[in-house]
């Protein structure tokens, strides 16, 4: 892919010059043989992996770099026009005019809200379980194998599940780039999800904790490309949505038959 390479393929830079019209050709090829120098220059320093969508994001923070996908075209960090990182959504990191914007989100306060369905579901599944261990001991010595396992696969699937949708689904971070090689820059990951079988606030609140934490330092990395030395300012609007999701979740009740 390089210039001393025997590969005669294009290299991911190369195609975009040569998709170029003729008139052309000559800024294209200055820019190329530019790009090559920053192509070798470049040593990343820090990757940023997402679940769908553009990537992988590399940062060379030593030379002020940047690079789309494993072999794209490296771009200065002045070539970084803005960003946005979002819940859903709802902005969590942009930004700013030589600051970083961060919004508190009010995650953490629906969860909380969420405590009392969580408990109920709990009591509800040791409900279940101390039937199915009355029934089983009911039935000892009394049911034949094929009796037994068809029982255990119908407990199964009367089995009390926690399906309640966490207050997040996912988390977009997007970037707007200067030149005409990389417009661009949209990636998208899964927010965590309670467990189905023994969902627990402090578990959800960790995973969403070590996420949110991640995608603060990548704001923080871009946020330097764009002016070194910038600072965070803050804001929020703290228990809002999650008042209005606790009333929403008020009529709701769940019951399970044995």
């Amino acid at each position: 892919m390089g210039a001393f390479s025997d590969n005669k393929e294009n290299c991911p830079v190369c195609e975009h010059v040569n998709e170029r019209p003729l008139t052309e050709s000559e800024p294209h090829a200055a820019a190329l043989q530019e790009n090559q120098a920053l192509q070798a220059a470049f040593q990343s320093t820090y990757c940023f992996r997402a679940d769908q969508g553009d990537g992988p994001l590399f940062l060379d923070e030593e030379h002020g770099l940047l690079r789309v996908g494993e072999d794209g075209w490296v771009l200065e960090g002045k070539a970084l026009r803005s960003f946005r990182i979002s819940e859903d959504g709802a902005p969590l990191f942009e930004s700013g005019i030589g600051t970083l914007k961060c919004t508190v989100s009010d995650v953490p306060d629906q969860v909380n809200v969420m405590a009392a369905e969580i408990a109920r579901f709990h009591l509800e599944r040791q409900k279940f379980e101390r039937w199915e261990a009355m029934d089983g001991l009911h039935r000892a010595g009394t049911e034949s194998s094929e009796e037994r396992r068809e029982r255990e696969r119908t407990n199964d699937l009367r089995r009390p599940r926690f399906d309640v949708p966490a207050p997040v689904r996912e988390f977009r971070v997007e970037l707007t780039l200067d030149p005409p090689y990389q417009p661009a820059f949209d990636a998208r990951i899964a927010a965590p999800a309670f467990d189905r079988n023994y969902p627990r606030t402090e578990d959800y609140l960790k995973s969403y904790r070590e996420q949110t934490e991640e995608l603060h330092l990548l704001a923080a990395k871009l946020m330097h490309m764009i002016a070194p030395g910038a600072g965070e300012t803050q804001s929020g609007f703290g228990w809002v949505r999650s008042m209005q999701m606790a009333l929403s979740r008020m009529p709701r009740t769940r019951a399970f038959l044995f």
